[in-house]
């Protein structure tokens, strides 16, 4: 989440969707082809990343690593590929990036 903090979350399957609800602070609904993050306006000013700045402008909604900001609209082709990666490592794994 960007800030250092660490949040408790309950998780449930529904149907084709995977959801994640914190504490009334965030709720993550997964799936197939679509990821939904709803955040609490406490975490207002808190949160950046690949969901967006979560500070009340939609400017920088698609901003890159360098601060590149990318359009909203139409859908942002350039926004996945400045973001993207050719492999990371988890948990002391590497693992190959879906190439976007």
């Amino acid at each position: 989440m960007g800030s250092g903090k660490n949040y408790h979350y309950h998780s449930w399957q529904q149907e084709k969707h995977s959801t994640e609800k914190g504490r009334k602070v965030w709720t993550v609904l997964v799936c197939p082809h679509r990821l939904d993050v709803w955040a609490s306006a406490s975490l207002l000013n808190q949160l950046g990343g690949l969901c967006g700045n979560y500070d009340g402008s939609l400017i920088n909604e698609f901003q890159s690593r360098s601060g590149t900001n990318y359009d909203t609209n139409p859908w942002p082709i350039a926004f996945p590929s400045a973001v993207s990666t050719t492999s990371c490592k988890d948990l002391g794994r590497r693992i190959n990036a879906v190439s976007v």
